[in-house]
């Protein structure tokens, strides 16, 4: 795996690494603070080579030692040695417990041979391992007796002392190691996680399940249910995010641009609907001429987001009680919004129609683009029958939500009625750089992000221009009795969840 695929993954993957290092380091810690400390003392002993009359002999009695020094670090847990340790000692110990707790190691390249004694009593350790150096030193010599008195001896040079701190356990560096070891665990779990995970999370998955152009990148939004029209906001990642969408719709194809956009998803939930209500207004806010018609019969989102009284729309047009002009709300300057109307039409039949096509041919000769809100794909056969009548469909992903096997489904779908997906959007995405990117460049000083914000309107029959305020009071939004307040992009009113 590449260096930037594994930053990237770390960056998505961030909690599981904290959590694995969290919980190491407690489990550490509880572990050094319910472990008995053990202390360990060391006597150091010499072992000397015979008495020689020669530089032969002396050599001799010296590779002689060396070679004898593996065993005598071995012996010092026998029996012999133990007991006499334990005598020593007035049989505090028995001859086992003595074994468990000495042990002796050769110093490298020399005569030296290091006892050590551990105990949880430090003042013990240290008599534990004088006595073990002493009962060495009586060991050595018996068994390096010889009758002319040249046998190997063993000097103690080095006493015990009461260590100061234990050996274990070392608070510090067995922190460090759970640090350590919880951090390799962790970014095994994200990689393993990452792996297992069959959700679209990065742009270029969604791209090539689709074979379409990735458009933009929309930041997860923590208000969205109360706040979800920020296209907007000058000073939000969304906004931002939104007018990226907007310039890769509007300059696509500029020899022959999109007029009718489908916006659907795989299943529901995944944001179509914001999607297509903030493309919308983003779109209006750059002079263009928008309708926006919501196509979910079934479960409309549109009305309640923008703050629309129940009235008449699509269905009505339909069924040709009310003409398109008359049926479409102004909600801004520049967009206007065609609700689902009276509930009752079956939706496959009806948005298959010749009635739906004239509605949408209708509607091409009123704007310069015509956004559908259009139900998700999957669960329903609604949005295949329109997106044949389209120019275009966008398909929105959701982040780490949508499957890639509900992605592959969906664009196999669309693929069986001739639909022409122009790109994919990813919603609600979290952690990743685009999201980033759009709070860096979005931000600004606390004192402009307090100025009251405002859009471009569109250019006007004779040349003039004016500007939209961003935030309007309650009159911009459509009266009750139908009549239409023109202004700018009002707030909803009524929170509500993702669709």
């Amino acid at each position: 795996m590449e260096l930037q695929a594994l930053i990237s993954l770390f960056r998505r993957r961030w909690w599981i690494v904290a959590l694995a290092i969290v919980v190491g380091l407690g489990a550490g810690f509880v572990k050094t603070s319910s472990t008995t400390k053990v202390y360990r003392s060391t006597a150091r002993l010499y072992v000397n080579v015979p008495n020689a009359t020669g530089v032969r002999e002396q050599a001799d009695g010296l590779q002689l030692s060396t070679q004898f020094l593996a065993t005598y670090a071995k012996i010092v847990d026998s029996q012999k040695t133990t007991g006499i340790v334990s005598d020593a000692l007035g049989r505090r110990f028995t001859p086992g417990q003595v074994q468990s707790r000495v042990s002796a190691s050769i110093v490298p390249e020399t005569l030296l041979l290091e006892i050590h004694a551990n105990d949880t009593d430090p003042s013990v350790a240290a008599e534990l391992a004088n006595q073990a150096a002493l009962a060495m030193t009586t060991v050595i010599d018996e068994l390096s007796a010889s009758p002319t008195g040249t046998g190997v001896k063993a000097t103690i040079i080095d006493r015990a002392g009461v260590p100061g701190g234990p050996v274990s356990p070392q608070p510090r560096k067995d922190l460090a190691v759970a640090m350590l070891f919880s951090l390799a665990m962790g970014a095994a779990i994200a990689l393993a996680a990452d792996t297992l995970d069959k959700t679209i999370r990065t742009p270029q998955t969604a791209s090539e399940i689709f074979a379409a152009p990735f458009l933009a990148s929309v930041p997860r939004q923590r208000r969205l249910g109360s706040q979800p029209l920020s296209a907007s906001s000058t000073s939000s990642a969304a906004g931002e995010a939104y007018r990226v969408l907007r310039t890769a719709v509007r300059f696509r194809d500029t020899a022959q641009p999109v007029k009718t956009v489908l916006i659907t998803s795989a299943a529901a939930g995944d944001g179509k609907s914001t999607i297509a209500s903030n493309l919308a207004i983003a779109m209006a806010q750059d002079g263009a001429r928008v309708i926006l018609i919501d196509a979910d019969l079934r479960r409309t989102r549109l009305a309640q987001m923008f703050d629309l009284p129940v009235g008449p729309g699509l269905s009505n047009v339909l069924l040709g009680k009310l003409k398109l002009k008359d049926a479409l709300i102004p909600w801004s300057r520049g967009l206007r919004i065609l609700q689902i109307g009276t509930p009752g039409l079956n939706p496959s039949e009806a948005l298959g129609s010749q009635a739906m096509v004239d509605v949408l041919n209708e509607a091409k000769s009123m704007a310069d683009i015509v956004i559908i809100d259009a139900p998700p794909v999957l669960p329903v056969t609604d949005p295949t029958v329109l997106a044949a009548l389209v120019d275009g469909t966008i398909v929105v992903c959701r982040w780490g939500r949508t499957t890639l096997h509900a992605a592959d489904a969906t664009r196999q779908t669309l693929e069986n009625v001739g639909a022409e997906v122009i790109g994919v959007v990813i919603n609600a995405e979290g952690g990743g750089r685009s999201a980033n990117y759009y709070r860096h460049y979005s931000t600004r000083p606390a004192h402009r992000r307090r100025e009251r914000e405002t859009e471009a309107l569109p250019v006007a029959a004779n040349g003039s221009a004016g500007l939209l305020p961003a935030a309007p009071d309650a009159s911009a939004r459509r009266a009750p009795n139908g009549d239409a307040a023109s202004g700018g992009v009002p707030e909803p009113a009524h929170p509500g969840t993702d669709a």
